[in-house]
C-alpha cells in the first residue's frame, strides 16, 4: 500500500474508533482530536506517533466507559 492510501486507512480506523464512545460530549472531542493530529501530521507521519494515538483511543474509551452518565444528554436525546 502507498503511503496516502495507508494513512486514509488509518484515518478512517481512528475515526470509526473515536466514535465508538457512549457519550455525545466525549465522543465529539475524539472526533475533533483525531481529525486536528492527523491534519498536523499529514505532512510527516509518523508510525509511532500512529500506534501511540491508537493506545490513547483506546484508553480513553475504557476510562469514558466508567463513567458513563445516568441520564443522556441533550443531543443525545435528539438523534433517536
Amino acid at each position: 500500500m502507498s503511503l496516502p492510501t495507508q494513512t486514509t486507512h488509518l484515518y478512517r480506523h481512528f475515526l470509526r474508533l473515536a466514535s465508538t464512545f457512549p457519550d455525545y460530549n466525549v465522543r465529539s472531542y475524539a472526533l475533533r482530536s483525531v481529525q486536528t493530529r492527523f491534519r498536523e501530521r499529514a505532512a510527516n507521519p509518523d508510525v509511532e506517533a500512529v500506534k501511540m494515538e491508537e493506545s490513547r483511543l483506546r484508553r480513553m474509551i475504557s476510562v469514558s466507559g466508567n463513567y458513563v452518565p445516568e441520564e443522556k444528554n441533550v443531543m443525545q436525546n435528539l438523534s433517536k
